[in-house]
């Protein structure tokens, strides 16, 4: 129930962060008429998302934003033309004159364009032609998502061996308990001794729920938009057999999380934002790279995994979720800023514009301030969270001789993820 709170109060926050006001792509342009394409989720592969549609091509092009995507989902248009006719398609993502990727029918060998990307939050999509004939498929499909592995500050803790397992489980456990209190008892003592050292207290953070209402979506639809599944009805059927092939192709054989990287590109310039260097390494009884210890193991191999799966697997939720707040802060701050250069560089065309783009340009600036104040309100929480995964790694490495370890080691790190991912307030 947890889990099912975090990613929604983090889908919600994505929302949020991209009001109308500074809806993707950004443009001044009255007259552009935009159709959104609202990804659906595919009964036939959990995870993944998907529309189609039919439209008519000309010179001036249509123009599409498409929605319901994440940050860590590989993405591929793919864009027919009728026979013998030259279908060409770019995608965008700041605005409409800042052409990302481009694709034509032409150009691919068996005549069906697929571009490759990966984008945080809407992205544009442009098809024109140099005539006006003939009718245009085009498919958006977004893969299930590919999480790149965290670097694992995970080592093995020297001298520490597994307690040899007897019958008499409570009996154990006991012995376990008067020695960590009497551990605890000497450190007091230290403590008070050392009249000239200060004390750490350990502060748990109470997790701080933000109920933010998502922004409603501007309402457009295409007439033509489909679900995948019919896919045939709206394509020629040797072209619908190429694309459902193509479909298959990405389903049986996945995107390895280098395929991300290398074939699809990540559209703006924060989606490859490297993590915070300097990730101190954490001494533990359960390392990462030992079997049954690696957050991703779902079975209990071991008294190690047993102890330590779940309480990982917390860990490794919560730093995914700091960095994707982190990425998320990054581009819509850079969308933001650009988004406002170009309404300075073109308003002052004429003087009505000029007027109507200041008032944007407030709406944008309000925007920006209020996903400051809800990145402030999750990273709180995030934080939070942090230290309750830490906490509850304490407890594990407890079991195996280091009933200090959240002090020696968890805190270390705990200190540097609050350091590194708090906001600058640039």
């Amino acid at each position: 129930m947890k889990n099912i709170l975090l990613t929604t109060c983090l889908l919600v926050l994505c929302c949020c962060m991209v009001s109308e006001a500074i809806a993707q792509p950004f443009t001044l342009d009255k007259k552009l008429k935009m159709v959104k394409l609202q990804l659906e989720n595919q009964k036939d592969w959990k995870g993944a998302k998907g529309i189609a549609g039919v439209g008519k091509l000309s010179p001036k092009g249509e123009f599409f934003y498409v929605k319901g995507a994440s940050m860590f989902q590989p993405i591929d248009v793919f864009l027919v033309g009728p026979d013998g006719k030259n279908a060409r398609m770019e995608i965008v993502k700041n605005n409409w004159e800042d052409v990302e990727l481009k694709g034509s029918t032409t150009d691919a060998p068996d005549g069906i364009a697929n571009l490759k990307l990966r984008s945080y939050g809407d992205f544009g999509i442009r098809v024109y032609s140099d005539t006006d004939e003939g009718d245009y498929q085009l498919v958006v499909y977004a893969s299930p998502e590919v999480k790149n592995n965290l670097p694992s500050p995970f080592v093995k803790m020297e001298g520490t061996k597994e307690k040899p397992k007897t019958e008499n489980a409570d009996g154990q456990s006991n012995i376990l308990w008067m020695a960590g209190g009497i551990i605890v008892l000497l450190l007091v003592i230290i403590l008070i001794l050392l009249k000239n050292k200060k004390g750490k207290t350990l502060i748990l953070l109470a997790p701080i729920s933000i109920l933010l209402q998502p922004t409603p979506l501007f309402a457009q639809s295409w007439q033509m938009q489909k679900h995948l599944s019919q896919i045939q009805e709206i394509m020629e059927s040797k072209n619908a057999e190429n694309i459902l092939k193509k479909l298959k192709e990405l389903k049986e054989q996945g995107v390895s999380i280098k395929e991300l990287l290398e074939a699809y590109t990540g559209i703006g310039d924060c989606m490859d934002l490297p993590m915070p260097p300097g990730m101190p390494s954490i001494p533990s009884f359960c390392a990462e790279e030992e079997e049954g210890a690696a957050s991703t193991v779902s079975d209990s191999r071991g008294d190690c995994a047993r102890c330590f799966v779940e309480a990982r697997g917390e860990f490794e939720k919560v730093r995914y979720n700091l960095e994707q707040l982190r990425v998320i802060y990054k581009c819509t701050k850079d969308f933001s800023k650009k988004a406002i250069a170009f309404g300075d560089n073109t308003s002052g065309i004429h003087a009505i514009s000029g007027l109507a783009w200041q008032a944007q340009k407030v709406k944008i600036e309000g925007s920006v301030k209020d996903m400051e104040k809800a990145y402030d309100l999750k990273y709180t929480e995030l934080i939070g969270k942090l230290q309750e995964s830490l906490i509850a790694l304490a407890v594990c490495e407890e079991q195996f001789g280091t009933p200090d370890w959240y002090d020696r080691y968890g805190y270390m790190f705990y200190e540097f993820v609050k350091e590194k991912y708090k906001r600058s307030g640039e």
